[in-house]
């Protein structure tokens, strides 16, 4: 009782209320009171207030209590600096995965291009892979016209004269195929004789430079019996090889002919597998039109047949049953 009295009278003589009642989140109140716990506790080290036991055990409560509020204060403010650094971390990890997402997305699009030029290049593959067998085609028709070229008149004939089945086109595939194989020939040894001509000519070059050389040699030496010689030599080379060169220059202009009339029955062989092919659609189209009436004209016999056999059976089940009657009177 005496105990309760004395703090009773600290707090009334300090101005404190208790610790019950005192609000905890009053900081302007708190500092008063640190305040006043300060100067009397300075007043009762130096001996000028005089302070009862009751009262002392009651400023230590005051002060003791102060303390556990202060740990208490310190604990919150911890865990408000926690829930700060772990909002920091939550941004910051936002802020990555954002970027992160921005990336994927990026990484997403930069693949989808990727796809779609692999498609563009796959597609302009296929696309050049197929003129290629287009010409390889041309080119096999084109060498079948050219390698049946002495026999062409017959086999026109024959194609003429074809009713359009796959074995006759088939057989003017292989003479176009034969005739390009012949024209890739041609060309080759077209070629050949025009790099031996050139050849030829150079060597032509050479010799009369030669010649020409000989010739001042021979104006500023005495002409002697083996210069003759020689010069008779070179003049003979010379003719040789200009004869050799109008003997190429009309092999040339005989194959340039040849190969122009090779071009011409291919065009003409073309027009007509072109006809060919139109005349055997047309056969094809009269054969469907053909079967599909006769598939009519066989479906509606069929159905009379029916027909014919339901009303054959209908006067069996009555002879029947008139025989039956018959039995049944008899």
């Amino acid at each position: 009782m005496n105990s309760k009295t004395a703090k009773d009278i600290i707090i009334g003589k300090w101005g404190f209320k208790s610790g019950s009642s005192r609000p905890e989140n009053d900081p302007e109140k708190n500092k008063q009171e640190n305040a006043a716990l300060s100067k009397s506790a300075e007043e009762v080290v130096k001996g000028k207030s005089k302070m009862t036991d009751p009262e002392r055990n009651g400023l230590l409560e005051k002060i003791l209590s102060l303390e556990k509020e202060k740990e208490k204060h310190s604990h919150l403010l911890g865990e408000k600096d926690k829930e700060i650094q772990n909002l920091k971390d939550k941004l910051r990890s936002k802020t990555k995965n954002s970027e992160v997402s921005l990336l994927h997305s990026q990484l997403e699009e930069k693949t989808k291009e990727a796809e779609r030029r692999e498609q563009l290049l796959r597609s302009l593959s296929e696309e050049m892979n197929r003129l290629k067998c287009n010409l390889s085609t041309v080119t096999a028709k084109c060498s079948e016209l050219e390698n049946r070229a002495g026999t062409s008149q017959a086999s026109q004939e024959c194609v003429t004269n074809s009713t359009g089945s796959p074995t006759d086109l088939y057989e003017v595939e292989k003479q176009l195929k034969d005739a390009l194989e012949k024209n890739q020939q041609w060309l080759l040894y077209d070629q050949q004789r025009e790099a031996y001509v050139r050849g030829l000519l150079g060597r032509i070059f050479e010799l009369e430079q030669k010649s020409e050389v000989v010739i001042q040699q021979e104006s500023k030496e005495s002409s002697s019996e083996g210069h003759l010689q020689e010069q008779k030599y070179y003049d003979q080379l010379l003719l040789t090889a200009k004869s050799d060169l109008e003997t190429e220059r009309r092999t040339i202009t005989q194959l340039r002919s040849e190969l122009n009339e090779f071009k011409k029955k291919y065009e003409e062989t073309q027009r007509e597998k072109i006809s060919l092919n139109a005349l055997l659609q047309s056969k094809q189209v009269a054969e469907m039109k053909t079967l599909e009436n006769e598939n009519k004209i066989k479906g509606e016999k069929m159905q009379r047949l029916k027909q014919e056999n339901e009303t054959i059976k209908g006067q069996l089940r009555e002879e029947k049953k008139k025989s039956e009657d018959l039995l049944c009177q008899v």
